[in-house]
């Protein structure tokens, strides 16, 4: 027998770890359908139930527990291979538009000693002229 599809996996190890349908489909952004509809199949796949279901709370089964405990190491690989592969090659772009007052005084002094940034970002900072008009006829002198 195959082992199961490997997208399956994560979400299971989700559902168990949060013993919740919803509060799962929240962190993957999915819906809780398609959690169910997933953890259905791996469990019809591996011709065992995974969950004891308790109304909107899970328990793992001894074979779930068992499962999650055994493919723990591959979807922690999994997530943390993905991160990097992120920050290296996904680029970010930090915009920030604002009045010229707090460009000058707060942001344009501590703009370029900010390192905390990946360095595949890139930072950008404006002052858009719609801060920069105003209406003269609000000024006395």
């Amino acid at each position: 027998m195959n082992p199961p599809p490997i997208q399956w996996l994560p979400v299971f190890a989700v559902a168990a770890e949060h013993s919740n349908f919803r509060k799962a489909a929240d962190i993957l952004n999915v819906s809780p359908p398609a959690v169910s509809q997933q953890i259905k199949l791996l469990e019809e796949y591996l011709g065992i139930s995974l969950f004891k279901r308790r109304g909107p709370r899970l328990e793992l089964t001894e074979a779930g527990q068992f499962y999650y405990e055994s493919i723990q190491p591959m979807v922690q690989v999994y997530r943390s291979s993905y991160l990097e592969f992120d920050r290296k090659f996904n680029k970010r772009l930090i915009q920030l538009n604002t009045p010229l007052l707090i460009a000058q005084e707060l942001l344009i002094p501590n703009y370029m000693s900010a390192n905390s940034t990946p360095k595949c970002t890139t930072r950008s900072l404006g002052c858009p002229p719609h801060f920069l008009e105003h209406d003269s006829r609000l000024f006395k002198a």
